[in-house]
């Protein structure tokens, strides 16, 4: 026999001042993959690792540069696209194991920093957690999600990382507080399911 609890909380525009408010692409998105390249990277219109100024230095998308630059809003507001307007994380125990679950492609960088960050708090509380893992792509689909430090080369995966260089920063700070969260469980056997800002337990 074994515990079994799930916490849940969710991230939206507005709610970290370090994400930026509008998803936005960058130019380097527009040229692919290293496993796929476009065929504008082909004919050297799309070159990754482009970089600028259009989003002053204190803005969350900067240092990237908007593919298609001032219409990206208007072509996704055409073509009725759009990023998730919220960003759903769970957590989930099993025993001693730990699985995050988020809206992303993590690099292996910001997985392996958002694991190590969710065991790391263990340590201190006595917890019985013994390893942590990332799933990806779990409630909604937030693009890739990159360090700082990925980000600023902005690469394919860094221009398709939609909500600022500190995105893996944010989401991994929102992951470790609701693994935290000191909610108690409701009685045995069931099992609490809402939306909002609150982590909610099953057991």
């Amino acid at each position: 026999p074994f515990d079994v609890s799930v916490h849940f909380g969710e991230l939206g525009p507005g709610q970290a001042p370090d994400l930026a408010d509008t998803p936005v692409f960058g130019v380097a998105a527009m040229g692919g993959g290293q496993d796929a390249r476009s065929v504008l990277y082909r004919w050297g219109i799309v070159k990754p690792g482009r970089v600028g100024d259009y989003f002053p230095p204190e803005h969350p998308q900067h240092p990237k540069v908007p593919a298609l630059g001032s219409l990206q809003h208007f072509a996704m507001w055409l073509l009725s696209l759009s990023g998730p307007r919220t960003l759903p994380l769970h957590i989930v125990d099993l025993g001693p194991h730990r699985i995050a679950a988020l809206p992303f492609e993590p690099s292996a960088v910001a997985g392996f920093r958002i694991e190590r960050a969710l065991c790391a708090g263990n340590q201190s509380t006595g917890s019985q957690i013994q390893d942590c893992m990332i799933v990806g792509y779990s409630g909604a689909y937030g693009g890739y999600l990159v360090t700082a430090e990925e980000y600023d080369a902005q690469e394919y995966e860094g221009a398709s990382t939609l909500y600022g260089r500190h995105q893996a920063r944010v989401i991994r700070h929102a992951l470790v507080r609701i693994a935290a969260s000191p909610l108690s469980p409701p009685e045995t056997g069931v099992a609490v399911f809402e939306t909002g800002r609150h982590a909610h337990w099953m057991k």
